[in-house]
């Protein structure tokens, strides 16, 4: 989960193994679930990386490369940070 001001992002990974998000405002509520793209082989993490930051969530995938989501104000984007 991902806390920032006036938002709330839920993260899990679905049935088909893509992780999916969906997020309160105080203005608009609750979103539709949303399909981030990409295998995850963990579990995610959401990263709250302080007030006016943009959600983040980080996962291991099939690859075994750690990757990270971020939103990028109206859609999710995803890149490599390679192997660990």
């Amino acid at each position: 989960m991902y806390s920032g001001a006036d938002r709330l992002d839920v993260f899990c990974v679905g049935t088909d193994g893509h992780p999916w998000s969906r997020t309160w405002t105080e203005t608009g509520g609750w979103s539709p679930w949303s399909n981030l793209g990409g295998t995850p082989a963990s579990d995610p993490d959401a990263v709250s990386l302080g007030e006016g930051a943009v959600p983040r969530m980080v996962a291991r995938g099939l690859d075994g490369f750690v990757y990270q989501w971020i939103f990028g104000g109206s859609s999710w984007g995803v890149q490599s940070w390679g192997q660990p």
